[in-house]
């Protein structure tokens, strides 16, 4: 029986308090979301800039519209790569290339 290891790490996003989370010990999580930290800090510091006026509140909103539409964007971009059909036709390929040496 395998024994998952976890271990906890603190993320601070904008003015809060550290943030505790408990993360598998053996992927790689920690990058993964100290990088998002990073990246969700610097939109945080965009829109505040942008907007100074701005309650905390409005300030999240613009950043998870900016987070949402960057997500839809990248979808749609993997999307249109048609891996599965590029896979297949080489699958396909390597099939026929096989039945003929």
């Amino acid at each position: 029986m395998e024994v998952k290891r976890f271990r906890r790490i603190n993320l601070r996003i904008g003015r809060q308090d550290p943030i505790p989370f408990t993360i598998p010990a053996d992927t790689d999580s920690e990058k993964h979301l100290r990088q998002g930290a990073g990246e969700l800090n610097r939109l945080l510091a965009k829109y505040e800039a942008a907007y100074p006026d701005a309650s905390e509140e409005e300030v999240m909103t613009y950043v998870a519209i900016h987070l949402a539409n960057d997500l839809v964007a990248l979808r749609d971009a993997v999307d249109s790569l048609r891996l599965p059909d590029i896979l297949s036709d080489l699958l396909k390929d390597l099939d026929e290339a096989d039945r003929n040496t």
